[in-house]
């Protein structure tokens, strides 16, 4: 057994390797051991196991290459204008006043606080069920309409605590606005996304972002993945029709919206509500979702969805991909794990749904690191969101964003060659991209 040592600042390997460029959290999710090793970074079976594998080494490399890009986003944080306190939250605030004046025609409120004994009495008196959190008042909406209100309360409190209080309060003025960071860890999970903790800003919402603002006289850029589990899909499954709809331009959520919508009978549904449709149902089928969830799901934008309707749908979607069905099958089966270096055999346990998703989340997090470290080499690399990179970038200079990416596709075809690039970086403005005061 390896043994390993819990605290970052201790050494070097007797074979010169140091081991103190990630944290040990980092480390022990990289080499895919069990969260209950005992570690010890100055025992050799570390540089041995490195060694050993290319894969593992491989992915050691690159996460030290990161460090030192993700420092500098954490320390120099994002600045968010002061409008948004003011004008940005004040929609929010006229949504929940609107919802409690909703909650009010069947359980009195006093100010913006809804007692809850109040509800519990009211559900209780017509003969309907406690809900004690968000999942349970999900699970009952469509008993009561109190139900889903209570749930868009609960919602519209938590975002005006989040993003509101807790902003203004970890965040520091400046005479431009509001400076934001969080704490950045590299690889937080076994597939090694990246995340941020004390402010969750890779879960930054969409209202937020549009008040995000350039420090200086640059914009701000986003490079964006389109597709990217979906091309990871088509790329190892070597799925003919998935390649062939990246390779003519189709937008597949579209599409698959569309077979859920001939199959329920919808008619006249918004196009974006089609699309959603078809996300949502592709996504879950590929992170092993089952069918009473892809059904919970799907309700949210579709009420008259059933199990059969669920069941149907997955044998059109598997009948229409094949290759697909089968490559996700032998996932499940696979003692090792695949990444985009090769496979190897994690000591760590994962499920079959786990293994299922980490090639995915896996391979994002790799191709997002590698455009980060590309990016970073001509820009100024500001802030990551899942599969999507922030730049500041002169306003004047589009074609050195555009080398940037034709550098990455380069580089990213090296490593999954045949992979369907075209079209897979976004970009896109973020925010007021100007330099604002006051």
């Amino acid at each position: 057994m390896m043994h390993f040592r819990q605290d970052d600042d201790v050494g070097v390997s007797q074979y010169g390797l140091s081991y103190t460029d990630l944290p040990y959290s980092s480390l022990q999710k990289l080499l895919l051991l069990p969260s209950n090793y005992s570690m010890n970074i100055r025992d050799s079976n570390v540089h041995r196991l490195l060694q050993a594998s290319g894969v593992l080494h491989t992915l050691y490399d690159l996460e030290k290459s990161i460090q030192p890009v993700l420092s500098t986003i954490e320390s120099r944080g994002l600045l968010i204008s002061e409008s948004w306190f003011n004008d940005g939250l004040s929609k929010r605030r006229n949504d929940l006043n609107h919802i409690i004046e909703e909650i009010s025609e069947y359980v009195f409120a006093e100010g913006n606080t809804i007692n809850k004994k109040r509800v519990i009495d009211f559900l209780v008196n017509n003969n309907l069920p406690a809900a004690n959190n968000n999942e349970e008042l999900q699970m009952y909406r469509n008993l009561h309409p109190l139900y889903g209100l209570l749930l868009k309360y609960n919602n519209q409190q938590q975002f005006l605590k989040q993003w509101g209080n807790k902003l203004l309060a970890e965040g520091r003025r400046t005479e431009s606005g509001v400076v934001i960071k969080g704490n950045w860890q590299s690889f937080s999970s076994f597939s090694g996304r990246m995340f941020c903790k004390q402010l969750p800003l890779t879960s930054l919402p969409k209202a937020v972002r549009e008040f995000i603002i350039s420090p200086d006289e640059r914009v701000i850029l986003s490079l964006d993945f389109n597709n990217a589990e979906l091309r990871i899909l088509a790329y190892y499954s070597k799925c003919t029709k998935l390649l062939e709809q990246f390779e003519i331009g189709e937008d597949i959520h579209f599409q698959t919206g569309t077979m859920i919508a001939q199959a329920i009978g919808l008619k006249d549904a918004d196009v974006a509500v089609i699309r959603k449709t078809g996300k949502q149902f592709a996504f879950a089928l590929l992170y092993g979702a089952g069918t009473s969830m892809i059904v919970n799901n799907l309700r949210k934008l579709v009420p008259t969805v059933t199990s059969a309707t669920v069941s149907q749908l997955v044998t059109v979607f598997f009948k229409t991909y094949p290759e697909v069905h089968l490559f996700l099958d032998n996932l499940e089966k696979d003692s090792h794990l695949l990444t985009p270096f090769g496979r190897i055999k994690p000591l760590a346990t994962f499920k079959p749904t786990q293994k299922r998703n980490y090639p995915f989340q896996s391979s994002i997090a790799v191709a997002v690191k590698q455009l980060m470290l590309i990016a970073n080499k001509r820009f100024d690399v500001v802030h990551v969101i899942h599969d999507e990179i922030w730049i500041l970038a002169p306003t004047r200079e589009p074609t050195v964003v555009e080398e940037v990416i034709e550098e990455f596709y380069h580089q990213l075809l090296k490593i999954l060659p045949d992979f369907p690039i075209s079209g897979f970086i976004k970009v896109e403005p973020i925010g007021g991209n100007t330099h604002e005061h006051g």
